[in-house]
């Protein structure tokens, strides 16, 4: 019997143990991709930790039970690779920047190490079939639930940020999940002893294969394309002959309706269009439209969105750290270092989409070299047992497709990070381990003081993982009192998650900008800079602290932090943006609108656009201003406010109509403090009464006095308003209601010389003196300096025959006059009269 034959009957000491492991394995594997969300779509990977604290849990029953019953020596050709890439794995921490994040991702990486070991080392391929019943019927399932909502019959919403997500909440990662289960339903197909199995095989395969359309993802298609050509241009190589007479056996009668039936459920439902309501912004775009157009866009120019240039980075990151990398989970943490001027504030990427990269970069060359050899020693028995007839080539065959297909997948996806199908990837490596095994068991077992670290390690990531569920809870709560603007629930939320754990950077950030709308500021500066310890290359950490000290008055220091923050990202525009408002407080106004313009020239930013103008309108350039205000309401999200400064810039250059309509569409559109729609009312309430007094200088009195009316209707507290329509109504001979409105105006507005002059004047043509004189004592309460009040005071007493008191009037309005000499002249010359009548 060939080297790498199972012997298909478990010995009677160990089939306990194997029955429960196989138990195990049946609940782990339907429930990883089918567990409930617990977690919120507002975390980058909301689904994972769920997923992964049910898998340790199982996986450390699995390694207790092998423990218990005798750990078994595992004989598998490409263990040795495995130990050292996990060995790199766990030891990269040790120079990492963040060693945190690589503990706490270890606790998914060391979780699938554990798996790996008590499946190879306990299960037989015996138990195989009901291992493949079981990811079929999973995937099917999984596959079920995207069809239906990729057709808009799901009769619930599942959360998500790009359906068809089904139960992966993105549906570029199911279809990581689907390329690496699909072969295992193929398996079940070529290994099925009776119909039910192939039926299973079929339909699930089918059901799969349609979801994996209408994901359109990409990278995905070509992984398992690629993977299966390969692999079967090896298999029929190795031995062509004996393996086609066993492929044509496979298809019998049966085997071909089966395999029909689902060709035609793909052909026909395959190419549907979705029928999807998305309100999200990862929603299908015109390159994905259809099945064709997402096929061709592979080859197109931009279809690679931005990925050559984040992989150029990598490179760069590789051979400056080549041995050991920059730590495992730490490639977010130096990649701004090796942007080329591609990153964004808002597409801040978080892995290189590029898995081999990724672990090139973060572990070196070497642990590169240790995850590729055991691909390569894979590939060479494989090899070698094709060559031979053995019962088993059709596992093999399988179980490299799904290896291979979640490595052509991950040259431009990330499968390597998600739980789903690196649990498939080395469930298939076990198996591949299984087949491997010596025909006689070795009578030597693994130590128990190895034996005995799995379990412990696993406790140890049971741990981190629960830690990381509770900040989640906490992050969760946190960000969406941060978006409601409750900052005193995010100050608490943030600092009950900082508690559990660093396992989110920004979380600091949060907290920070919670204590910065307290005025905390001190406090606000401290969490930022814990933040840039666990994440120093952190563009948006600078900006905030920058922030933090402009408002704390530092404004020279918060400068430096934006330059940090604009060094590491030079896009980005809000750095660009408070520079500039730093710089505008330094009164150094030249550097504050050379980075407003900066700002601009990367986003049409309203804010930094009504700012700009702003500074303009000070320096008298009105119609940059104008032109700025007007370029801030046309930008996606307009600034507002700028109506409202429109508004007066029209009103002080005497446009009024323009400032209507400026005011109106401000109180109109404005939803922040509602103060500032009661001063936009009085603004147009100005506005409507200049514009009656360009009406009245036209000599158009009945135009002027509907412009007044409307002006006061605005605001009725208008007191110029008043006053304005105190003289238009006065033009129009009605003196009465001139008084009327001069009075109101004057009980608005106490301080109004001129509304007291026109009452006092009107009373003294009607020769009610006292009345007069009254009004015209109370306007030199106000204004005691106004010679055209004294002149007529003077006049009003010389009229009720007090030429003691006229002359005294008289006197004090020469001492002010600054006027016209022949007004002088006049008044001297009756001033003259009346001392000559009042004698020495």
């Amino acid at each position: 019997m060939p080297q790498g034959i199972l012997d298909t009957k478990p010995h009677a000491k160990t089939a306990q143990t194997t029955r429960f492991v196989l138990q195990c394995c049946l609940g782990i594997i339907p429930f990883v991709p089918l567990i409930p969300f617990l977690s919120g779509i507002e975390l980058d990977a909301p689904d994972l930790p769920p997923r992964l604290l049910f898998f340790q849990i199982a996986t450390f029953i699995l390694c207790v039970t092998w423990l218990r019953n005798g750990a078994s020596r595992l004989q598998i050709p490409f263990l040795f690779p495995i130990l050292v890439y996990f060995l790199l794995l766990s030891a990269s921490a040790l120079w990492a920047v963040n060693p945190f994040r690589s503990v706490h991702l270890l606790a998914q990486h060391i979780t699938l190490f554990c798996f790996f070991i008590a499946v190879s080392a306990t299960l037989h391929l015996t138990d195989l079939p009901r291992i493949l019943r079981v990811a079929a019927l999973a995937g099917g399932l999984v596959a079920l639930i995207g069809i239906l909502e990729y057709h808009g019959l799901l009769p619930i919403t599942l959360p998500s940020t790009g359906r068809p997500s089904s139960t992966f909440m993105f549906r570029n990662l199911a279809a990581h999940y689907l390329i690496t289960n699909l072969p295992f339903a193929g398996l079940l197909f070529f290994l099925s002893r009776h119909n039910t199995d192939r039926a299973i095989a079929s339909v699930t395969t089918a059901f799969m294969f349609v979801y994996l359309l209408y994901t359109r993802t990409r990278g995905a298609w070509l992984g398992l394309f690629v993977s299966t050509v390969l692999m079967l241009v090896l298999f029929f190589i190795s031995h062509r002959q004996i393996h086609w007479q066993n492929f044509k056996k496979q298809f019998n009668r049966t085997g071909l309706y089966y395999a029909l039936g689902a060709l035609c459920f793909v052909a026909l439902f395959g190419p549907l269009r979705a029928n999807l309501q998305e309100h999200h912004v990862q929603r299908f775009d015109e390159k994905k439209a259809d099945i064709s157009s997402a096929v061709t866009s592979i080859f197109a120019k931009g279809g690679g969105r931005g990925r050559t240039t984040i992989w150029a980075g990598t490179v760069a990151m590789i051979r400056d750290n080549p041995i050991l990398g920059v730590g495992f989970g730490n490639w977010g943490i130096a990649y701004p270092l090796y942007d080329q001027g591609e990153l964004r504030t808002d597409v801040t990427p978080r892995r290189p989409h590029n898995d081999l990269l990724w672990i090139g970069s973060e572990i070196g060359i070497l642990g590169l070299a240790s995850y590729l050899s055991i691909l390569t020693l894979f590939m060479y028995h494989a090899i070698q047992l094709w060559k031979t007839d053995t019962p088993h080539k059709w596992t093999v065959l399988m179980c490299g497709i799904s290896l291979f297909a979640m490595i052509g997948d991950g040259f431009f996806n990330f499968p390597y990070e998600r739980l789903a199908p690196t649990m498939n990837f080395w469930l298939a490596l076990a198996i591949m381990g299984i087949c491997f095994r010596p025909t006689t068991p070795s009578p030597h077992a693994i130590p128990k003081r190895f034996a005995l670290i799995l379990p412990v390690i696993l406790l140890g990531a049971i741990w981190i993982t629960t830690k990381q569920l509770s900040f989640d809870y906490y992050y969760i709560k946190a960000i969406r009192a941060h978006y409601q603007e409750d900052h005193v629930n995010t100050e608490l939320a943030a600092a009950n998650a900082i508690q559990q754990g660093p396992f989110n950077h920004q979380v600091f950030i949060i907290y920070g900008q919670s204590l910065r709308h307290q005025k905390e500021y001190a406090e606000a500066a401290v969490s930022v800079r814990k933040g840039l310890q666990y994440h120093p290359n952190f563009p948006n950490a600078y900006n905030n602290l920058g922030h933090i000290l402009d408002e704390m008055g530092d404004h020279q220091t918060a400068i430096e932090n934006y330059r940090h923050s604009i060094q590491l990202l030079p896009y980005h525009h809000k750095a660009h943006y408070n520079m500039a408002i730093a710089y505008e407080k330094m009164g150094e106004i030249d550097s504050a609108i050379v980075a407003y313009r900066k700002a601009l020239a990367i986003t049409p930013y309203a804010k930094a656009y009504h700012n700009l103008a702003g500074v303009f309108k000070k320096q008298g350039q009105i119609d940059s201003a104008q032109a700025y205000y007007l370029k801030s309401l046309s930008a996606q999200e307009p600034a507002i406010e700028s109506f409202f400064n429109l508004g007066n810039l029209y009103t002080e250059q005497y446009e009024y109509t323009k400032a209507i309509t400026a005011f109106e569409k401000f109180m109109q559109d404005w939803k922040g403090d509602p103060q500032w729609v009661s001063e936009a009312q009085q603004r147009l309430s100005e506005a409507n009464s200049g514009l009656g007094v360009q009406a009245e200088q036209r000599g158009n009195i009945d135009e002027a006095l509907r412009h007044y009316q409307t002006a006061l209707k605005i605001w009725p507290q208008n007191a110029m308003g008043w006053y304005n329509l105190g003289n238009g109504i006065l033009l129009k001979g009605k003196k009465s209601d001139a008084i009327e409105a001069y009075q109101k105006a004057i009980s608005y507005d106490n301080t109004l010389t001129n509304a007291y002059n026109n009452l006092g004047l009107i009373y003294t043509e009607q020769k009610q003196y006292p009345q007069a004189i009254e009004i015209f004592e109370k306007a030199l309460q106000v204004h005691d300096d106004s010679p055209i009040i004294y002149l007529n005071l003077g006049n009003a007493y010389l009229g009720k025959g007090d030429i003691y008191r006229a002359a005294s009037a008289y006197e004090k309005c020469l001492a002010y006059w600054d006027g016209d000499a022949q007004t002088a002249d006049a008044v001297r010359l009756t001033l003259n009269e009346l001392k000559a009548a009042i004698g020495p």
